[in-house]
């Protein structure tokens, strides 16, 4: 504002010295056709006063934001990845292990209809199958639009191995695309009139928590070092302490051993783990940990097993992928 009066101010000075300079020349003789259109081509008081309110509207405009100075940034399309995981065998039902090109779709019905998105696995980015069990994340080569994933109630994953039809059926998704959608806030969708007055504090301002699911069936059978149950990706998780929670539901199959351990992994870290003992024919277990000082950026949850005995037998999640029986993930950063 400071600066806004002293651009006015001096304004005004150099109108008033103009004005004593008009009267003084008005005084003089101009004899020639040049002094008078020279004369003619100089500014009015009436121009400069126009000029000087003109001047003074677009400074108030600026202070008080109504005159944006800078172009609005480009709007993007929002992207997200989902982590899915799954178990190939022959058709002898020997596990493979091999790398093989593989094909994903997305659709919005369970059969029939067209793919909302595609992403082919092939060539140089085929799938590491080992042992039958295969992680990809879905997303990494072609982006899933937004535009997939809003509007739409379930989604139905489709899968081709090599030069096979299509696997039947397709696997409905749970809510890990629905997470991904959460994440994503359209730019200016959020506003000073939507936030009531004392909500956002600054201590609690950079708090953030995702969800995510994972409902397909895992064995863990015979002798087995360490086994990836579940993968989940999180990108643009604020920096500071993270908290995971971890919910899964395990069995053992009637007259099998059950001894091992079953653990979350975050970012290379362990922060828990429970001894598969505990697991009868079907439990639910609760795993959370702790990671101090994250940095910021891009966060990576592991569920895991081992077995210690080759009389194991232990599954995750139901076979027919009843989400009820699946695995979720809780993080809460930026604490």
């Amino acid at each position: 504002m400071n600066e806004q009066k002293s651009l006015l101010t001096h304004l005004s000075e150099t109108f008033d010295r103009y004005r004593a300079e008009r009267r003084a020349t008005a005084q003089e003789q101009l004899s020639s056709r040049h002094s008078g259109w020279l004369r003619a081509l100089l500014p009015t008081p009436g121009n400069v006063l126009f000029t000087l309110l003109v001047v003074a509207g677009l400074l108030w405009a600026s202070s008080v934001g109504a005159l944006p100075l800078r172009a609005p940034a480009a709007a993007g399309t929002s992207t997200g990845t989902i982590a899915y995981q799954g178990r190939l065998a022959d058709a002898d039902g020997n596990p493979i292990t091999n790398t093989v090109n593989m094909i994903f779709r997305l659709y919005d019905v369970a059969t029939g209809g067209m793919p909302l998105w595609e992403e082919q696995w092939t060539g140089s980015n085929g799938v590491k199958v080992s042992d039958g069990l295969f992680n990809v994340m879905l997303g990494s080569l072609t982006p899933i639009p937004q535009s997939v994933i809003t509007g739409h109630d379930s989604l139905f994953l489709g899968i081709t191995v090599g030069t096979d039809d299509e696997m039947t059926p397709r696997v409905q998704l749970g809510t890990v695309p629905f997470a991904v959608q959460a994440l994503t806030v359209p730019d200016g969708s959020v506003t000073t009139a939507k936030i009531a007055d004392g909500a956002v504090t600054s201590a609690k301002h950079t708090i953030s928590t995702y969800h995510a699911d994972d409902n397909t069936f895992v064995r863990v059978q015979g002798l087995v070092p360490e086994m990836t149950i579940s993968q989940f990706q999180f990108d643009n998780v604020p920096a500071g302490e993270v908290v995971v929670i971890a919910t899964l539901t395990g069995g053992i199959e009637t007259g099998a051993s059950n001894r091992g351990a079953v653990w979350i992994e975050v970012n290379g870290v362990r922060p828990d783990t429970v001894p598969t003992h505990i697991l009868l024919y079907e439990a639910q277990l609760t795993l959370h940990g702790r990671l101090q000082n994250f940095p910021g950026g891009r966060l990576t949850v592991f569920i895991k097993a081992l077995t210690e005995i080759p009389e194991s037998n232990i599954k995750f999640g139901a076979e027919n992928g009843d989400h009820r029986f699946g695995r979720r993930v809780t993080v809460v950063a930026g604490l």
